[in-house]
């Protein structure tokens, strides 16, 4: 049942992407079926009127036709061929797009969450190894061929079966006997069931094989990327001499894939022997009834041909119909990965609003735990941040600092407690005009390897003048203007003309794009960690004057940067130990002033 379950889902999601892609898959493995019986057909009469009517017209008639038969199918199978491979071609890359539109619209949560990668893995890990859905197209196709053949071939058979009146030896007789029809369907029902049987093992120790080779082929192509693709990890493997440790690796994990092929070819080779053997009984036993006929010259030689080539057929379409079968639900129930995880939810948009207007932002007693963990990474939190305010989170590492910013940002959704913007909870409000209060600079922020003036603008369509001013306001106009292309230098050297910037460069330019936007909220969190001294006395200097009429929330574990902070919250632990002023907290004697003297310390000393 979800097997089929999982094949149906399969065939919905391909006909929502490409409506047309399944009929024409249909329709050619249907013309692929007509085409070699349409081709027998004529050749056995072409031979039946060329030795046995001796009436050469007909046999050129029939000799045109076959000619011209096999021009037009050639011609036709051509054209539904490529439109086919086309079609599934970029059918593969509209479901990658839409995985990937997915991801973007996923709840940020998920994306942290193992359970998810998981899913997305799984899938990717099934297109290796003939599993995508260009495949699952593929066995289709050979499966209505398959189911076409078989039909085609029993009737050609079952007209040989009728019953003749003949004198001869017992061989001869029970080749023309009436019961003869009884013992095809006894035979034909016995090969049936055990390809069956045979069919069904090989697709078991094929999804045994899957989900052994997982792991290691993620391992090894990790390994290999590592060597060959990661130049920036280049450094460390030459300095500390790390080539023979990854080779080690490298040829530990080939090792094991393929002591588990060497395994599974064994296997597949008992199992491939025993199909062979089955079908052979079949055609062994049809080919002696059509041999004694002809020999009994109750048959023509074209229909010598006719039987002998239907019997060829029907037993390479049955193994063919069966395996398609196997093969559509082992690719089918890779495919479920994919289904399952554009199931997963999207972001609540909520009322659709054109802007919004920041007047105060309120926790009231937020709680919130990482997905499938118990343990709370923030506790009771409760503040309110009012406009204009220049707020400070500082704590050890792991109190919650960022966890909160992301809640803050609706990036998270609380475990408990509520959010209020302006009074009001904050699933109230668009999510996209929400977002748009929020210029953010994250510790882990991304570039992508796209033109500069992308990369500032968040998108195509770029105000340069502004672009540079807001380098310039970050640091980095004079270095940009060296570039002989400017802001459509690439961030990549893979491109031609290309660049890489430094650490402290890139940490400038994400701020840079910050300001671009140039909104009411402004978040940072660890701005200038890659920072030089000088550069992050700048950068704040600059930042205190533009969130001068702003909101601003700054985590920073240098605590001199702190100062600028008209209100400073202390974390440990997922909570808020202590709140006050720079001047305040060192009079508290708390974990500020620890954390404040023990970074004096190094200064003074």
């Amino acid at each position: 049942m979800k097997k089929s379950r999982a094949f149906m889902e399969t065939c919905r999601m391909i006909h929502r992407v490409s409506p047309s892609c399944i009929p024409l898959t249909l329709l050619n493995g249907i013309l692929n079926a007509i085409a070699p019986f349409a081709s027998l057909l004529l050749s056995s009469f072409l031979l039946d009127a060329l030795f046995l009517e001796k009436n050469e017209q007909k046999a050129l008639v029939l000799a045109g036709s076959l000619l011209l038969l096999s021009f037009i199918m050639m011609v036709l199978l051509a054209y539904l061929e490529k439109q086919t491979t086309t079609m599934k071609t970029r059918l593969q890359y509209e479901i990658e797009e839409t995985i990937l539109k997915h991801t973007l619209d996923l709840r940020y949560e998920l994306l942290e969450d193992p359970a998810t990668l998981d899913h997305l893995q799984q899938a990717r890990e099934g297109q290796n190894g003939s599993g995508g859905i260009e495949w699952f197209l593929h066995y289709m196709q050979e499966f209505i061929k398959s189911s076409a053949v078989i039909i085609q071939s029993l009737v050609i058979l079952v007209m040989m079966l009728k019953k003749q009146s003949v004198v001869g030896n017992a061989l001869i007789q029970f080749a023309h006997s009436a019961y003869l029809p009884v013992v095809f369907i006894v035979l034909f029902a016995v090969v049936l069931l055990c390809n069956i049987a045979l069919m069904k093992r090989k697709n078991e120790e094929l999804t045994h094989q899957f989900y052994d080779n997982v792991a290691g082929n993620r391992r090894f192509a990790y390994y290999s990327q590592i060597c060959s693709s990661d130049y920036q990890v280049g450094k460390d493997i030459r300095l500390y001499h790390m080539e023979g440790m990854l080779s080690r690796r490298i040829r530990k994990e080939a090792d094991q894939l393929m002591n588990l092929f060497y395994h599974y070819a064994k296997r597949f080779g008992v199992i491939g022997g025993l199909e062979q053997l089955v079908a052979q009984s079949m055609n062994l036993f049809f080919a002696g009834v059509v041999l004694v006929r002809f020999m009994a010259k109750t048959i023509t030689y074209g229909e010598l041909m006719r039987y002998s080539g239907a019997i060829v057929q029907l037993s390479s379409a049955l193994r063919t119909w069966l395996s398609s079968i196997m093969s559509m639900q082992l690719r089918a129930r890779y495919f479920q990965a994919y289904a399952t995880y554009l199931h997963l939810p999207a972001q609540q948009a909520g009322k659709k609003q054109e802007s919004l207007v920041f007047t105060s932002l309120e926790l009231k007693d937020v709680s919130f735990c990482y997905p499938h963990q118990d343990q709370q990474v923030l506790k009771h939190v409760s503040m309110r941040i009012e406009r204009g305010d220049h707020l400070a989170f500082v704590g050890m590492n792991g109190a919650g600092k960022t966890t909160l910013i992301k809640l803050l940002l609706r990036l998270y959704e609380p475990s408990s407690g509520v959010i209020l913007l302006n009074g009001k909870p904050l699933q109230s409000y668009d999510l996209n005009a929400y977002w748009s209060l929020f210029s953010s600079v994250f510790q882990d922020f991304q570039l992508f390897p796209f033109p500069i003036k992308e990369n500032i603008a968040g998108g195509l369509q770029v105000d340069e003048e502004k672009a540079w001013e807001q380098l310039e306001r970050a640091g980095l106009k004079k270095r940009m203007r060296e570039l002989e292309k400017g802001l459509a230098t690439s961030l990549s050297k893979e491109e031609s003309e290309g660049v890489d910037l430094s650490g402290g460069e890139e940490q400038k330019l994400a701020i840079a794009r910050a300001l671009y936007y140039d909104r009411d909220f402004i978040v940072l969190d660890e701005p200038t960690a890659a920072l030089d001294p000088l550069s992050e006395y700048e950068i704040y200097h600059r930042l205190e004057m533009l969130a001068k009429d702003k909101t601003s929330i700054m985590i920073s574990h240098r605590m001199s940067s702190c100062r600028m902070a008209k209100h400073i919250y202390v974390f440990d632990q997922g909570e808020i130990v202590e709140s006050g002023t720079h001047a305040e907290l060192l009079e508290k004697m708390g974990l500020y002033h620890r954390l404040w003297h023990a970074q004096a310390h190094y200064y003074e000393a």
